[in-house]
């Protein structure tokens, strides 16, 4: 498990007890979300407040902080994903504060995609403004099986408006939804067998 400053803690006993590996990627940290490779548990990935994504590859003993935005740039990244297909791949979602505070068009909100492992992030979306909206904690659903897949969604119960499935496909960098009239998606998975079978779970209120 992750906590919110970062710490890892372990458990070989099914849960019965933990122990704590490593020390938090920094001090006074705030961590929005982790995001564990499936693959290589040892491989995980945290977004924080402020300061982007870190990135461990040895379970917490060491991390390096990821360069999202330009050099000094506080980034809030909320959302993070490890690709199943392809453990280099990791998917983030935040805000660029400085992009913010200068009211670009895009008002700072970006889903960033890393090829090294959650090392450096380059821009893969822009939030457009009545086109694609991206949210503080956009649920991020990478393929299980294409690497350079990414799924992620926009929902609201105001005027019934229902949710945004969007699908992002890096390799043709194209842009695709669809809408669905529920409300209230909060997890996306894949049949096991046929990756092209998806389940969405929503929550009723």
């Amino acid at each position: 498990m992750v906590l919110g400053d970062g710490t890892v803690r372990d458990s070989y006993d099914a849960g019965a007890s933990f122990h704590t590996t490593g020390q938090p990627p920094a001090a006074d940290l705030w961590v929005y979300s982790a995001a564990i490779d499936p693959a290589n548990l040892n491989h995980i990935a945290v977004g924080t407040m402020g300061e982007g994504v870190y990135t461990t590859w040895l379970g917490g003993r060491l991390w390096t902080r990821a360069t999202l935005g330009k050099p000094g740039e506080r980034v809030n990244a909320f959302s993070v994903a490890v690709s199943p297909a392809n453990p280099f791949v990791v998917w983030a979602q935040g805000i660029n504060q400085a992009e913010n505070d200068a009211h670009v068009p895009s008002e700072g909100r970006h889903i960033y995609r890393s090829t090294d492992g959650g090392r450096t992030f380059d821009v893969a979306v822009d939030h457009v403004p009545g086109e694609v909206t991206l949210v503080n904690g956009a649920l991020l659903a990478p393929h299980p099986a294409d690497a350079g897949v990414l799924y992620f969604v926009f929902g609201t119960s105001f005027a019934n408006y229902g949710t945004d499935l969007f699908r992002f496909d890096a390799r043709r960098d194209s842009l695709s939804v669809q809408h669905n009239g529920h409300d209230g998606i909060e997890s996306i998975s894949f049949n096991p067998r046929d990756p092209a079978v998806m389940y969405l779970g929503f929550a009723a209120e």
